[in-house]
């Protein structure tokens, strides 16, 4: 019997053995990929920037090229908090979190948790009004010194939020802010925002877009 002659019986388990090794390394490389892919979904590549126990956000992504900068120091009014993530290249594109370091009247709060138990939607110009103490200054209903373009309520990542999106008047930046009810009362409102030269915003819009939809809540 010569090398190639090998008994059909034999050739059959060598076939069955060499189809179960290659199945079993399928599933071993499938069952890898479907572990990748839920564990990178939404998220971004090790070489970026990680912001962790941020307010209500446990943690978010941004891709390589953003840089985190330090915590500003509280400058003695209540709990207040400010810090951002900028692009390397452009520093004066951005995304920041802030707290105003005091909790919003007891109406105020109200509003704002009313509008937010509601499906997602585009704010009436009533509801505006009555959330102005939520927007304070940044984005003020009304004024000469901002032009809101959108004010709606969304699900970002299983939790609704306030956003609202618009540009500065006298520099021109635009911005998309993320009013986040950040202790259930509506008392206490943490903001997330993008903002960006009118130039630069739609250039790197998709990035900061990408780390919003990467936020793991508390």
């Amino acid at each position: 019997m010569g090398p190639g002659d090998v008994p059909e019986t034999k050739k059959v388990e060598n076939v069955d053995y060499a189809q179960a090794q290659k199945d079993a390394s399928h599933d071993e490389f499938m069952g890898e990929l479907m572990k990748m892919l839920k564990d990178g979904a939404g998220s971004h590549p090790k070489s970026g920037t990680r912001i962790e126990n941020q307010g209500q956000i446990d943690s978010i992504d941004f891709p390589e090229g953003w840089v985190a900068g330090k915590p500003q120091p509280n400058p003695g009014i209540g709990a207040r908090s400010y810090r951002e993530v900028f692009r390397k290249d452009n520093p004066d594109t951005s995304v920041s979190f802030f707290y105003r370091g005091l909790p919003i009247n007891d109406q105020s709060a109200h509003n704002f948790r009313d509008v937010l138990s509601k499906p997602p939607h585009a704010l009436s110009e009533q509801e505006k009004e009555s959330l102005k103490d939520v927007l304070s200054t940044k984005t003020p209903v009304g004024s000469d010194q901002f032009k809101m373009t959108d004010a709606r309520v969304e699900d970002l990542n299983g939790k609704k939020v306030l956003v609202v999106e618009g540009q500065y008047t006298k520099s021109g930046d635009k911005i998309h802010a993320v009013y986040v009810d950040a202790d259930g009362t509506g008392r206490v409102v943490q903001e997330i925002f993008y903002q960006s030269p009118a130039d630069q915003y739609a250039k790197y819009w998709k990035q900061a877009d990408r780390a919003f939809k990467s936020i793991d809540w508390k």
